[in-house]
């Protein structure tokens, strides 16, 4: 399409970009590939400097599929990404803040000349910064309140939830999305105390399955909130 093909365009001025990528040995060659989707993004997060440009990259396991360019549009950084595949894979994100590179939140299907937002309403890059694992353990099981980083995960068609309360009592455990919004309830109810509940899972809510990305699923028990992160390939 025309848009693509602006795009695309768009996308081949990249030098300076490149030379920056290339100090942290982020290479590719956009002839190994012959399938392109497109991705015109903002980076939204409270954990890094907003006005700050960054280097980012998309990732399919270990190689890299493309380097954002990042223009300032009405005062905010847009990063535009052409992502190069030659087959169906995940696309992971990868971001470097001068110090250090850290993994975005994000995780999208390669789909073929497909356009992931735009200037008026851009694809949203998301920085979570990652919880230390001794302090994780200690949010995620207090006063014998235990809940599990689901099995397996990232997660292709099931996983397990596994949870315990200290004493028999009303338990919700629910998914959302990275907006925070509830998709999925998965226990609202009454449930036994001192034993270990599974919850296994499909992946489906509302007879749909949900698309690959990065979720959070939260416990409510009393006034003690628990929480870990979902992936779905």
């Amino acid at each position: 399409t025309k848009g693509v093909a602006t795009y695309a365009k768009s996308v081949e001025d990249e030098s300076s970009y490149l030379e920056k990528a290339k100090t942290l040995g982020w290479n590719m060659d956009r002839e190994d590939y012959v399938s392109f989707m497109y991705m015109t993004a903002v980076l939204s997060t409270d954990q890094l400097d907003m006005n700050k440009e960054y280097s980012i990259a998309a990732f399919a396991g270990d190689e890299v599929r493309g380097i954002a360019k990042p223009e300032m549009i009405n005062n905010q950084y847009h990063y535009f990404i052409g992502i190069g595949s030659n087959e169906d894979e995940v696309i992971s994100f990868k971001l470097y803040d001068g110090e250090e590179v850290v993994p975005l939140d994000n995780v999208e299907a390669f789909d073929s000349d497909i356009l992931l937002g735009s200037l008026t309403t851009p694809y949203v890059l998301k920085y979570t910064k990652a919880v230390e694992e001794s302090e994780e353990f200690e949010m995620n099981s207090m006063e014998g309140l235990i809940l599990e980083q689901n099995t397996p995960n990232p997660m292709t068609h099931t996983t397990d939830i596994r949870y315990s309360i200290p004493e028999d009592g009303h338990v919700n455990v629910s998914l959302y999305n990275i907006l925070g919004q509830k998709i999925h309830t998965f226990v609202d109810q009454n449930v036994k105390g001192k034993t270990m509940h599974t919850i296994h899972w499909n992946g489906v809510t509302q007879n749909q399955k949900l698309s690959s990305g990065i979720y959070i699923y939260q416990l409510i028990y009393k006034d003690q909130k628990l929480y870990r992160k979902l992936v779905i390939e």
